[in-house]
């Protein structure tokens, strides 16, 4: 058994998620009350190692009342920062997918802190499905994630996205360089794609947010 799981971006009216420099102040304070209210509805919220890296989130609901959802990172070979806020504010709610190959000093001093860290592949790269499994046995039944292009590639192609919210946001910053939703390899052909449905659209002020569930290949 796996988690329930929301996809949640927000991009460009070109489809960036962030401009060539990495810049990624897209939504506006209206969609960012959406999004915490959106994480408070779930039991954790998911991002990739690159995410905490270059943004340092909190991924906490201080623009609402609710409750504060656990935080995950998947992050193969412990790239997480000590100094990061995840661990420095929220050690006791953290969860880290990692390898077998992740440094076992590191390993030490992040448990040493009160983080879980999970042990998902003997590779590179953390193995998602069997993370999401063992997300499950820990009694998480609904995920966010706000991971970056390349996260979100291989949540998809392992079938392991339900739903997908996004935000498109009033801008165009052009670049071939700047970041998508979605990067990875990507398919050859447009038929080859994931198929969505489209369930709800919004606008909040010049934004435009569009629900999909995800009904497969």
């Amino acid at each position: 058994m796996r988690p329930y799981t929301i996809l949640n971006f927000a991009m460009t009216v070109d489809g960036k998620i962030a401009s060539y420099t990495g810049e990624s102040s897209i939504s506006s304070e209206l969609d960012k009350r959406r999004v915490h209210e959106l994480r408070a509805s779930v039991d954790a919220v998911v991002v990739g190692s690159n995410t905490v890296l270059v943004d340092d989130p909190r991924l906490d609901v201080r623009y609402v009342e609710g409750r504060d959802p656990l935080k995950v990172v998947v992050d193969g070979s412990l790239k997480i920062p000590l100094n990061s806020r995840l661990v420095t504010l929220y050690p006791g709610k953290l969860i880290v997918g990692c390898t077998q190959k992740a440094d076992a000093g590191k390993v030490r001093e992040l448990e040493s802190r009160g983080v879980r860290l999970v042990r998902c592949g003997v590779g590179e790269h953390v193995d998602l499905p069997f993370f999401f499994e063992k997300l499950y046995e820990l009694g998480i039944r609904r995920v966010l994630v706000e991971g970056g292009g390349e996260l979100n590639w291989h949540l998809l192609v392992n079938g392991l996205i339900n739903e997908v919210q996004l935000t498109v946001a009033p801008f165009i910053v052009g670049g071939k360089d700047a970041i998508t939703p979605v990067e990875g390899k990507g398919f050859p052909y447009i038929k080859d794609g994931f198929k969505l449905r489209l369930t709800e659209v919004k606008q909040i002020g010049e934004e435009v947010i569009l629900h999909y569930s995800v009904t497969g290949r």
